[in-house]
Parts: C-alpha cells; sequence; structure tokens
C-alpha cells in the first residue's frame, strides 16, 4: 500500500500527528502550507467560518501513485481551515481511493470538522475508511503518540478491505449503488449490503 500523508499546520500539533502516521506506516509527506504566508487569526476565522478556501502553495494533490491519502489539520471553530478547503478542491484521482482523517483541537468541534472533511473527500472520490480526533494537550504531554501509532497502524489494515462502490445501470436503465466491503462514515468502516 503506497500511502500519502498531507498536513497542515500552524502550531505543529497536526505535523507531529502527521509525522507520527507518516513513520508508523512508510507513507510519503506533503505540507498544506499559504501561498501569502499565515493571516491573521482574525482573517482565518472570517474565512473558517464562511467555508471559504485560501490560496495555497504547490504540494502533491495528485493521488495517481497512493492508494490511502492521510489528511492531517487542526479545527477551527469547528470546520476545516481554508487552506485545507484549498487543498481538498486540489485533489486530481481520488476516486476509489482510500482516506483516514487526523484532526487536532483544543475546544470542541472535532466531529463537525471530520463530517465535513468526509463529505469534501467524497466529492473527489474517495472514501473515508477511518478518522481520529487529538486533543492539543494529548499532543502536548506526549500523550498522542501511542495512540496515533494504533489508529495508523490499523489503517494498514483497513485499507486491504476492498472498496467497490459504484454507479451502474441494472436492467430498466436506472442507476444503482453497488457495492463490496466498503467504508461507511468517518470513524467507522461498515459493509453496505446489496439490494439487487
Amino acid at each position: 500500500m503506497r500511502a500519502l500523508v498531507a498536513v497542515y499546520t500552524r502550531t505543529f500539533n497536526s505535523f507531529k500527528v502527521a509525522s507520527r502516521i507518516k513513520e508508523t506506516i512508510g507513507a510519503d509527506l506533503t505540507r498544506i502550507e499559504l501561498a501569502g504566508g499565515e493571516q491573521s487569526n482574525i482573517s482565518n476565522g472570517i474565512l473558517t467560518f464562511l467555508g471559504q478556501k485560501a490560496p495555497i502553495k504547490p504540494c502533491k494533490t495528485d493521488l495517481r501513485s497512493y492508494d490511502l491519502l492521510v489528511l492531517c489539520c487542526p479545527v477551527w471553530s469547528k470546520s476545516t481551515p481554508p487552506a485545507v478547503n484549498q487543498y481538498l478542491s486540489e485533489i486530481q484521482h481520488g476516486e476509489g481511493r482510500k482516506c483516514a482523517i487526523a484532526v487536532t483541537y483544543d475546544g470542541d468541534g472535532a466531529d463537525r470538522a471530520i463530517g465535513k472533511i468526509t463529505k469534501l473527500m467524497s466529492a473527489r472520490g474517495l472514501y473515508c475508511i477511518d478518522s481520529m480526533s487529538v486533543m492539543a494537550a494529548q499532543v502536548g504531554d506526549g500523550s498522542y503518540y501511542d495512540l496515533v501509532t494504533q489508529f495508523a497502524s490499523g489503517l494498514n489494515t483497513k485499507a486491504m478491505v476492498p472498496v467497490a462502490v459504484r454507479k451502474t445501470a441494472d436492467t430498466t436503465g436506472k442507476a444503482v449503488k453497488t457495492a463490496g466491503n466498503a467504508a461507511k462514515t468517518a470513524g467507522a468502516v461498515g459493509r453496505f449490503f446489496l439490494r439487487r
């Protein structure tokens, strides 16, 4: 399995998590960085609240040679940073590939942010096989290390489960969904049972 870890960070909490995932699964790492440098907290807050994007520097967005994308980023205002929104919109060749999400946070809103990221990744053709959230305090005291190692180790197993969800036409010409073993939602791996 070939994996890419994409990380956006300002305080390096998400970078520490991403680095541990990279080491555990032997992945490549790409940094998501704002093209014009970091903006003020007020500007970031407004853009985040509005769900906007921000220009980013060139980084790996072509997933053609990868089986798995792991996105690591902070939670801002119960949502995703503008740079992450831009990165997700630039993903190429995501169709049928798997993804996982690791967010760092200092308040609440991790589940909401993971849900938003999952939706954005699904729009690019990716299937989320797992997610995790790590509190900034856990990164600060080092307790994140074993949690992230366990999460990353599980990705190897989950990434091996075949995902075959596609739209096909039944005999009446209506589009129907067919699936093998597939990721059901962020944070849980489930099976879709087919109606034929």
